[in-house]
């Protein structure tokens, strides 16, 4: 960074170190003697900053969009304090000299407010603390005590409910980190709150206490001290220390009632203004029926009539103003004409259309998938940002349509005209995901969930709460299918891959939004296809990669590297060759959570096994795999038993052995990734995890 740049940079910069100044001045203000005019000036910034809390929290749309009032809540209780003990010092040290010897405000409030009278001015007081503090600050703090422990017990329900999007596909990784950090955001602030509650509780504890001290210290003060008359020497502390007090609650109350504002709206998105407004007017009846009893109480004898009629009328306007708005028709829109043209002739072109990507759905699901928030086109959409991102496939448009002679909740999902998956979904209810146990104790239709064939079961809306506390995960429809979606598109990647695609797949990339590597792309592709890299081979790598789960999306490099392997003696030579040169790719692909690469690799026997075998199938001229095939995948599945559970590992074999290797356990039905060993980074760390002997 340059020394302009620094420069530039340095108010903003600064303002950490103007904040934490400001905050040691207020600290050293406790210690230090302030004149009357800077605590004027005190005072008044306490009360301004107490208001503009209290207008800041009624116009927030959610309790979590002020996560500075929790530090606010402190910062001004540490000011009220601060000036009540530079007031206290003036009050004890220069009483004598008369009511404004602790400043203006005090000595206004103590003539205004309390009328100049002792009992007046105590009584105003002691109201005063107790709305504060056993009604305004004790309400609040139970309900951010409450709103904290719920905030952390729904928390494991809701990092569930982002994983199972995230799992879907309808949101990304970077929505899912935002959402946790939004989750743990909201447990921080409802925390920290119920916490500052605690210290507004010890504040008007402290005021009642310094009130005592100013009064009874300052009265002995001024009699023996200073050699005041009794009689003056009460009347004048008496003020001094009603109107410190009230200088100090009055703050206090207005911060307390901030806190509970903002606590009280619960779930509400709107502002206080619009939140109380929409409650008011959206029925006439309730004005009206107010309207009623105001005129009821206007008529018992004594009562001031001409308010309660007022009042009555102002009511009564009211509900006629909402009624009226409510019965007004709404504007007519003139229908559409009817079209006489006859109907177009099929042509037989639309008949042979079949779309790549289908999704069948019955009637019921018709609402939930058009849902522009939460439906199935937004996570189609999510779907194709992930697939591009993890796998570098570009998915072609998938076609939502409702399906003939469907159930309500029933779907189909289609590639190239073929079913590969379907399922019946409940459109009114959610889904439970967990274990047996975890599901009895929940009332609802036990089904097997449709993508993976695990315990599930369908349950009302306003139960999923309640499952989520019993640790099951609770799904929406949509969310069921597109994560079978998801899994139909992950498992038939190849097929997906064609040669439309890829020729799309280079467009994009000579078409990125940085011009000049847009034109880098543009010339390297140009040169090498179809010229020197045919399209057939490169879409054989290609989908040869992407069957086994290895990501396409550097495009360049594969090209590249089938460029230097076009000698090869057969097109599986040429994958094996451009599996080498992506090892780093792939190695860091199956990289666990510490970073190191899980390894099982064979028993030198195997090798011998595999070479005896190859030779008498050669000489009795039959296949040798179906007689390995069977020792070499009970070997492996034991082996993997013995690992813990949910442990990610990879095979390690000889390069001359992996396809064959992969082909027999693929076969099994064995998904456990097979790697060469030069297909393995040689920076990567590697963790060894076991041996499959023969």
């Amino acid at each position: 960074m340059s020394i302009a740049e620094t420069g530039a940079g340095t108010g903003w910069a600064a303002r950490p170190l103007i904040i934490t100044g400001v905050l040691l001045l207020i600290v050293l203000s406790m210690v230090i003697p302030m004149p009357a005019r800077l605590l004027d000036l005190g005072i008044a910034l306490s009360i301004a900053s107490a208001t503009l809390i209290l207008v800041m929290a009624s116009l927030v749309e959610k309790p979590t969009d002020f996560q500075a009032f929790p530090v606010l809540l402190l910062v001004s209780l540490l000011i009220r304090l601060s000036l009540n003990i530079s007031s206290t010092r003036l009050i004890l040290t220069d009483g004598q000299s008369g009511t404004a010897a602790a400043g203006h405000v005090i000595q206004a409030f103590a003539e205004f407010v309390a009328g100049g009278s002792l009992l007046v001015g105590l009584t105003v007081f002691a109201v005063i603390t107790v709305v504060n503090f056993m009604v305004i600050t004790k309400g609040s703090g139970r309900m951010a005590e409450v709103s904290a422990r719920f905030a952390l017990d729904s928390l494991p329900g809701k990092q569930l409910a982002i994983d199972g999007d995230l799992n879907s596909g309808a949101i990304d990784h970077d929505e899912a980190k935002r959402r946790r950090a939004r989750e743990q955001r909201e447990i921080s602030f409802f925390g920290s709150l119920d916490g500052a509650s605690k210290f507004v509780k010890g504040d008007a504890i402290a005021g009642l206490v310094i009130t005592l001290i100013n009064l009874f210290v300052g009265l002995a003060a001024g009699v023996l001290l200073h050699g005041m008359p009794l009689g003056e020497a009460m009347s004048t502390y008496s003020k001094l220390t009603i109107g410190d007090g009230l200088v100090s609650q009055v703050p206090a109350l207005i911060t307390s009632m901030a806190a509970a504002l903002l606590l009280s709206r619960g779930g509400a998105t709107e502002t206080t203004a619009d939140l109380l407004s929409q409650q008011f007017l959206s029925n006439w009846q309730v004005p009206f029926i107010s309207a009623a009893g105001m005129l009821v109480i206007g008529l018992v004898p004594g009562m001031p009539t001409p308010v309660f009629f007022g009042l009555a009328a102002v009511l009564g306007t009211t509900a006629w103003f909402i009624r009226t708005r409510q019965d007004r028709p709404a504007p007519r829109v003139a229908p559409d004409k009817p079209r006489s043209a006859a109907p177009a002739p099929t042509r037989i072109g639309d008949v042979l259309d079949t779309d790549e990507i289908c999704v069948e759905i019955g009637a019921g699901l018709i609402v939930s998938a058009l849902d522009p928030a939460r439906g199935l086109g937004q996570r189609i959409t999510n779907l194709r940002l992930h697939v591009a991102r993890a796998y570098g496939l570009i998915l072609p448009d998938v076609r939502i349509t409702d399906g003939t002679g469907f159930q309500d909740g029933e779907y189909v999902i289609r590639l190239h005209g073929v079913v590969r998956g379907k399922g019946v979904l409940r459109p009114q209810g959610v889904l439970a995901l967990g274990a047996e146990s975890t599901l009895e104790g929940l009332a609802g239709e036990s089904v097997r969930e449709p993508v993976y064939g695990s315990a599930a079961r369908w349950i009302a809306p306003e139960w999923q709460d309640e499952a989520a506390i019993a640790g099951a995960t609770v799904v929406t429809p949509m969310e069921v299918l597109s994560t079978h979606l998801m899994e139909v598109v992950k498992t038939n990647l190849p097929a997906l891959l064609t040669l439309s695609s890829m020729q799309r797949m280079i467009r994009e990339l000579c078409g990125v939004s940085d011009e000049h590597r847009a034109q880098v792309n543009q010339r390297f592709f140009d040169s090498m296809v179809p010229d020197k890299v045919s399209p057939e081979m490169l879409l054989a790598v290609l989908r040869g990669l992407l069957e086994e789960r290895i990501s396409v999306r550097n495009l360049v490099l594969i090209t590249d590297a089938v460029h230097e392997s076009r000698n090869a003696a057969s097109p599986e030579a040429v994958y094996e060759q451009v599996r080498k040169r992506l090892r780093g790719q792939i190695t860091e692909q199956f990289l666990d959570q510490d970073g190191y690469l899980g390894l099982l690799q064979l028993h030198p026997q195997w090798e011998a096994e595999i070479a005896r075998n190859e030779a008498e199938g050669a000489r009795a001229g039959t296949n040798a795999v179906p007689q390995i095939q069977k020792r070499l995948a009970e070997a492996v599945q034991a082996t993997l038993a013995e690992l813990p559970p949910g442990l990610e590992v990879v095979l390690a074999v000889p390069d001359h052995r992996r396809r064959l290797v992969r082909m027999m356990l693929t076969s099994a039905g064995i998904a456990t990734p097979v790697l060469g060993l030069d297909e393995i980074d040689p920076a990567a760390q590697i963790r060894l995890r076991g041996t499959v002997a023969p």
